[in-house]
């Protein structure tokens, strides 16, 4: 009766860090989907043209959507795509501005990943004279 007891002890034990093991393995990977990081540059590439770059990385795979849009004066620019990142990947996206003499353009970004808005930015561009 007494090994009975024990090895129904011990069961129950292993049962329980069973279940602790799952529950943590489960939460590192609802907390690495919030891991998906967003780095935004903008370089000048000369007096005219600015080149706005964004970089997405993930370590887990998922897919990604994203959108450009830009204020240009004479004809407003916009610009959406999506794909895939496998675990551990990026994918760099860049787009190339004119930019205007008399004005501020504004180039707003937004990057969904699955089917969650993670990250929208207004980069604002404007002439060195303006």
């Amino acid at each position: 009766m007494r090994r009975l007891k024990l090895i129904l002890i011990a069961s129950l034990i292993a049962l329980a860090i069973s279940a602790l093991l799952a529950v943590a393995s489960f939460m590192n990977m609802l907390s690495s989907e919030f891991n998906v990081k967003v780095k935004h540059s903008k370089i000048k590439i000369d007096d005219s043209t600015l080149a706005i770059t964004f970089t997405l990385s993930s370590p887990i795979e998922g897919r990604y959507r994203y959108m450009v849009y830009c204020n240009y004066s004479d004809y407003p620019f916009s610009h959406s795509s999506d794909g895939s990142i496998w675990a551990g990947g990026s994918f760099t996206y860049t787009l190339y501005v004119n930019i205007e003499p008399n004005g501020t353009l504004a180039v707003n970004v937004k990057i969904w990943w699955e089917d969650k808005l993670i990250d929208e930015v207004t980069h604002y561009v404007m002439a060195e004279g303006g």
